[in-house]
């Protein structure tokens, strides 16, 4: 039984000269030479901001998450903690943003972005959750 290619068709019936189906692999993107630069400050910025959102997303219940809490530290260490964590994800998508826009990175876009996305939904939230309570 005789099999016939595509290829060697091609060439029988084309009188050109047909080149072989894709690049050559130095010329593939995955085979780059410099490999992409990850900037680890840029992807911890990024979960902050992620974080962020979740903590602040309207109906979340945090209730939950502070009574777990509130039995894993003692009295006098929670009140501090809670502080401090509501300071430290209300501040972060502002400085991800300011540095994402004076520092060029892989990920600037999305963290401009979503800082400032993030800092009008901390502005918002009060609303939302009074809206979400009196529906």
């Amino acid at each position: 039984m005789l099999r016939c290619r595509s290829r060697d068709m091609l060439a029988i019936v084309s009188p050109f000269e047909v080149p072989a189906a894709g690049l050559p692999p130095e010329n593939l993107a995955s085979n780059r030479k410099n490999p992409a630069k990850k900037d680890p400050f840029a992807v911890f910025l990024l979960v902050c901001v992620t974080l962020s959102y979740v903590l602040r997303f309207p109906g979340l219940p945090l209730a939950v998450g502070l009574q777990w809490l509130s039995t894993l530290l003692p009295a006098e260490y929670f009140h501090w903690t809670v502080l401090g964590g509501r300071w430290f994800f209300a501040v972060v998508p502002g400085v991800a943003a300011a540095c994402s826009a004076l520092r060029p990175n892989p990920m600037r876009i999305a963290l401009i972005v979503g800082g400032l996305l993030i800092l009008a939904l901390w502005l918002v939230s009060p609303m939302l959750r009074a809206a979400i309570a009196t529906a």
